[in-house]
């Protein structure tokens, strides 16, 4: 796949996520990770264990363009039930991988179980995500990637799939996020100069974050590669100006 490859969506599945057992360690690190390969996250879904959900999941999230992984629920013991439910989504069956089985064999050789033979159980069709660390694999369909919920299983499995799958090289020039604040004005004042904004510079998403308080205050964010928020920012505050709006002096711009 080519690298004008979509943003990406995360999908992070487990009861103990959802019970605060475990907390979810995915999000942060995929935040760097994409943003590294010159992508955003798109959005992030944390569900529970229950095949049901998995599989309405996935059927929702066939129907978006983005690149998607899905962290856990693809070992052998029987709350694991990602790889039924992704055959269902996908209206397949499942299936023994050949390739994958070579592998295993190869793994475990006379410590290969029946439960150890259910992780490479994947619906038909799938493709092999390697794994470099314990050689056990995940699987893809289509733009779903489905690697373990361990973070040092499943995050160099993610590099791969950047790597092999959409030839995504890391950039030099990351999105960067600059903001400023206001003192005063409500948000319905602002409004139309936002969009003004946004609409002149459609490769920079302008966004605003009300401070509670007195007086009132907004944080506006420009979010993209460098120079575009810049100039996007910089036209803000000509607007700011020429409406009499004070920038908040207690909020300091961050550097880039």
């Amino acid at each position: 796949m080519s690298v004008d490859a979509p943003d990406v969506g995360l999908i992070l599945i487990g009861d103990e996520l959802l019970s605060g057992r475990r907390r979810d360690k995915h999000l942060a690190h995929m935040i760097e990770a994409v943003g590294s390969r010159g992508r955003e996250i798109a959005w992030v879904r944390i569900i529970g264990d229950s095949q049901a959900e998995v599989a309405a999941t996935l059927r929702q999230t066939r129907q978006l363009p983005h690149i998607i992984f899905s962290f856990g629920g693809i070992g052998g013991t029987p709350d694991d039930r990602t790889r039924q439910a992704a055959a269902e989504a996908f209206e397949t069956g499942l299936e023994h991988h050949p390739t994958a089985l070579k592998i295993i064999e190869a793994r475990y050789r006379e410590l290969l179980t029946p439960r150890r033979l259910e992780m490479i159980n994947f619906p038909v069709g799938s493709a092999l995500i390697i794994n470099p660390v314990n050689q056990v694999p995940g699987f893809t369909m289509e733009r779903h990637h489905f690697v373990p919920g361990f973070p040092e299983l499943a995050w160099p499995m993610v590099e791969w799939v950047f790597e092999q799958v959409y030839k995504l090289p890391t950039v030099t020039e990351r999105r960067v996020t600059l903001t400023l604040a206001t003192v005063g004005a409500p948000e319905s004042d602002l409004s139309d100069l936002m969009q003004r904004v946004g609409d002149a510079h459609s490769d920079v998403r302008v966004s605003s974050l009300p401070k509670l308080g007195h007086p009132y205050r907004i944080e506006f964010g420009f979010q993209g590669a460098p120079a575009a928020a810049r100039a996007a920012m910089a036209d803000f505050k000509t607007g700011l100006s020429a409406q009499g709006v004070s920038l908040d002096s207690e909020v300091a711009e961050p550097a880039e």
